[in-house]
């Protein structure tokens, strides 16, 4: 007997199924939108112009680059530590009310935001709100969470390591860190203040339910050098000196590859798109008469920054108006 073999066929529901895995999925596609529309705009203004890839890559801040990667990977350290995780179960442990909470956790976004960056401080506090709230009876994270991510962009723009926009600034004018620190503290201090007296209106003096949370396991190896790090990199990047910040990063992080691995190194290249792609729409002649028409000072020069920062998002913003005016702390 003769034995025929057939190629064997999937069904084609089966087939649709692997290609419907294979398609990214809707929440992969919003978290990449700001790098895709980066990208295409890099096409759009490309094409009419085409400039040399050296030209590109010059228009690039690298300073500012190698600066946000070394901070990057700082972040991922001590993000992974859980350093962060422990101190704020701790504080939480030891409140009694709502507004206690509230204030509580505000202040703690806003601390951390000044030196983890705003996006890192949300990534530890937010689930922190989302988990008190399985935990207690009282509806608190609806509010919660609003007022943490105010508290993180209030927070952050203290220092110039608190956010890419203020890294970008600092490097920019090559302000000290205390300079920049002192020159933001009034504003700061203004809007944290607003800020607190608002959390306290929103949240009651009602009793928190005692909530038992699980204490992490903390990585004290790697919280202790990566705050180290930390400290090590404000010092060594205000002396000009981040190539020795990103590669003492590199080097001590190799032994962790999963610190290297879980940093956002999308962000790098996000800042790299927007430089080229503001470089590029500075070429345009229309674009052109206005940066040489406009010289915004004062109130009109803050009002554009509000203004731009709401189009099209902080660090192209700032980046823009660093070629229309010199004072960076109304930038800022």
């Amino acid at each position: 007997m003769i034995t025929i073999r057939l190629p064997y066929r999937q069904s084609p529901s089966l087939e649709l199924g692997k290609a419907r895995q294979a398609l990214p999925s809707l929440a992969e596609l919003r978290a990449e939108a700001p790098l895709l529309l980066l990208g295409a705009l890099f096409g759009l203004l490309y094409l009419p112009q085409p400039t040399s890839i050296g030209e590109c890559l010059a228009a690039v801040d690298w300073h500012t680059l190698k600066s946000l990667a070394a901070m990057l990977l700082i972040v991922s350290g001590i993000r992974q530590s859980h350093l962060l995780d422990l101190l704020g179960r701790r504080i939480i442990l030891q409140l009694r009310t709502e507004r206690s909470l509230g204030l509580a956790l505000v202040l703690f976004t806003a601390g951390s935001a000044a030196f983890l960056t705003n996006d890192i401080a949300l990534f530890v506090t937010v689930p922190l709100a989302l988990c008190l709230q399985g935990l207690v009876a009282n509806e608190i994270s609806g509010k919660l969470i609003a007022l943490l991510a105010i508290a993180a962009n209030v927070g952050s723009f203290l220092t110039p390591i608190g956010n890419p926009q203020n890294l970008f600034l600092w490097h920019q004018w090559g302000i000290s860190f205390g300079q920049f620190v002192l020159n933001m503290l009034p504003a700061w201090g203004i809007c944290l203040g607003i800020l607190l007296l608002w959390t306290a209106l929103a949240f009651p003096q009602e009793t928190l339910k005692p909530a038992a949370l699980e204490s992490p396991a903390v990585h004290w190896p790697l919280g202790g050098i990566s705050l180290g790090l930390l400290a090590l990199y404000i010092l060594l990047t205000e002396q000009g000196l981040e190539n020795w910040a990103l590669g003492l990063a590199l080097g001590i992080y190799a032994i962790w590859p999963r610190v290297l691995r879980r940093t956002d190194w999308r962000l790098l290249l996000m800042v790299a798109l927007m430089f080229i792609d503001l470089h590029l729409a500075a070429q345009l002649r229309p674009i052109q008469r206005l940066l040489t028409s406009v010289h915004p000072q004062g109130i009109p020069l803050f009002l554009l920054g509000v203004s731009l920062s709401q189009l099209i998002s902080n660090v192209p913003a700032a980046i823009l108006l660093g070629r229309l005016s010199h004072h960076w702390r109304l930038i800022a």
